[in-house]
């Protein structure tokens, strides 16, 4: 398994953050920022990629060029991984313990047999957590997520928001199943850079009505100004976010009882 930070414009905040959680992660750059990176992170960890603008782009870049089978990528802007169980949350840090959760998920994920496997993205535990059924087999992954295989590419289409969603419903529509462990989530900063030259409400909107004319019926997401461009569910407002989603889900588990 080889962890991979996609990190754009944030020389001077990975090492404290996402560098800090996953220390032994190979960092993937644009070629230009290179010198930017060279101080910050070893170079044998440095992998600069070419001029590429959007994020699919650059995800689909690392499926083709890391040649590792099991790939997890993380966003450059983590701070801790969160565990929702127990009586409050508590926070980790320690990069051994995040490694194991990402060894236990990846066996989990081989077990049930699909290769995409992630964790929850809401950081409020009182939503989408439920501790006698943590384990969703319906969700779609974002922030970090693991890979397993090449068998999958994003949707270049995307600008700017849902290319996470399209890949994890490619995954829903052809191996009826994701592993996502609810109890763990992984917090970010929002830190200037990543994505924001790319980020507009006009792009935002146009990603958006791509994703709904691509999977029809089987997606619902909302919209408002305020969002500041991002993508929402709208089916229950707690729940598994697309409708898609729960569709595969029964569909998975009555074919393979059978």
């Amino acid at each position: 398994m080889k962890v991979v930070i996609l990190s754009k414009g944030r020389s001077k905040t990975i090492a404290k953050n996402s560098l800090r959680l996953f220390p032994r992660a190979l960092v993937t750059v644009d070629e230009r920022e290179v010198a930017d990176y060279n101080s910050v992170v070893p170079r044998d960890q440095l992998v600069p990629h070419p001029p590429l603008r959007f994020v699919a782009e650059i995800r689909n870049w690392v499926i083709d060029n890391i040649k590792d089978n099991e790939i997890v990528m993380a966003d450059d802007d983590c701070t801790f991984l969160m565990s929702k169980t127990g009586l409050s949350p508590r926070r980790y840090i320690e990069p051994a313990v995040i490694e194991q959760v990402f060894e236990n998920s990846s066996e989990c994920a081989k077990g049930f047999g699909c290769s995409l496997f992630g964790w929850s993205h809401m950081p409020n535990p009182i939503y989408q957590y439920m501790p006698n059924d943590p384990i969703y087999l319906d969700e779609w992954v974002s922030t970090v997520f693991g890979i397993i295989g090449k068998d999958y590419h994003f949707d270049e289409e995307f600008k700017y928001a849902g290319e996470d969603i399209d890949f994890s419903l490619q995954h829903l529509m052809k191996e009826r199943i994701i592993f996502v462990d609810t109890r763990f989530h992984f917090a970010v900063d929002n830190v200037p850079g990543g994505q924001d030259a790319n980020r507009s409400l006009e792009r935002d909107k146009a990603d958006r009505e791509y994703l709904l004319r691509k999977w029809g019926k089987f997606v619902s997401a909302g919209f408002k100004d305020s969002d500041h461009g991002r993508v929402h569910a709208n089916s229950d407002g707690l729940g598994p976010p697309y409708k898609s989603v729960h569709v595969a889900r029964r569909q998975g588990r009555q074919s393979w009882a059978e």
